[in-house]
């Protein structure tokens, strides 16, 4: 299923702060995906694993956020709690972040790897300019003059998908993005599908982008491992 295109493809001038060491999008979709997390204040992106949907996102983000002439001031990273293990998480020591560092760790990594350096990466923790956040705690929250990110968001639940993008406040820009192939709610439609499927029609309430094979930059094998394991998330089976 294809989704009709409504805004301008045309090329995105890329101008990274000398700050940052901030990425350009490699393929013609990530592209797309960067169109439509500045044009759009909500943006949907689907796609296999290593395709950039994290990474882009957040290099976006930290772009305007690094900008003075943009209006966003701090970037919230949000996932559900969920692991892929059957068993409980580990009980963690410390204080909140502390015990949000181990879900986050693949984002942290993004996130070194574009501010340059992990000391820099800890100012902007300890700041706040950059927060960690469990998405079960994002009820009663407004989120103005920032960059929302929810990633893993295929095992957000449907009715926390409700909750996060309800969520979206003034100046604010909200990116949703997972791989529905590999959600690990069991019997369940994810929230991720949910989104997809009852906004699919409405381009003027968000913008959707679909990640494929294609995309994929951190390992050539990876697109093919995929197409041999045909592997549809534990909600399928």
């Amino acid at each position: 299923m294809t989704r009709r295109r409504t805004k301008t493809e045309a090329s995105i001038p890329y101008s990274p702060s000398p700050k940052y060491k901030l990425i350009k999008p490699k393929t013609l979709n990530q592209r797309d995906y960067v169109s439509s997390i500045i044009n759009n204040d909500v943006t949907i992106c689907s796609g296999p694993s290593g395709s950039g949907k994290s990474l882009v996102a957040l290099s976006t983000a930290i772009s305007h956020m690094s900008d003075p002439n943009k209006p966003h001031e701090k970037i919230y990273v949000t996932r559900p709690m969920i692991s892929t293990s059957t068993k409980d998480f580990p009980w963690i020591k410390g204080s909140l972040i502390d015990k949000l560092k181990p879900w986050f760790a693949p984002i942290l990594a993004n996130l070194e790897e574009l501010v340059g350096a992990k000391y820099e990466l800890e100012k902007l923790l300890e700041s706040e300019t950059i927060c960690l956040q469990a998405i079960e705690l994002m009820r009663g929250f407004t989120y103005k003059n920032c960059f929302v990110l929810i990633t893993e968001a295929q095992n957000m639940t449907v009715p926390q998908a409700v909750m996060a993008i309800t969520r979206i406040g003034e100046n604010c820009k909200m990116v949703f993005e997972g791989d529905t192939d590999q959600k690990d709610l069991r019997g369940e439609e994810d929230g991720l599908s949910y989104l997809k499927r009852k906004l699919f029609d409405s381009p003027e309430l968000c913008g959707m982008v679909n990640l494929d094979s294609s995309d994929i930059l951190r390992h050539p094998l990876i697109g093919q491992i995929l197409e041999q394991l045909d592997y549809r998330g534990l909600g399928s089976y």
